[in-house]
């Protein structure tokens, strides 16, 4: 990955690996990438900031750029069926 202001480099470019700059919600949005991934994979995703961020009991949140670690992660095991 050639843009500087990326400052994770080369780890960009890991498979199952996304760094997006903003997002709604990373757990939203590594739940849509791993429907389309093989069985046994997993596909993590890192934001620098989010918009509609939830958590525990129905709390969400928003998060300015670099005030978090903002990460889910999503798995798909041999027991569930793409959609």
């Amino acid at each position: 990955m050639n843009d500087p202001t990326d400052t994770f480099g080369a780890a960009a470019d890991i498979p199952g690996f996304e760094h997006v700059a903003r997002c709604d919600s990373t757990q939203a949005l590594a739940a849509e990438r791993v429907v389309a991934l093989a069985p046994n994979r997993v596909h993590a995703v890192l934001a620098d900031s989010q918009l509609q961020g939830r958590g525990r009991e129905g709390r969400s949140w928003e998060d300015p750029p670099g005030a978090a670690l903002l990460l889910s992660i999503a798995a798909r095991g041999p027991w569930s069926r793409a959609v």
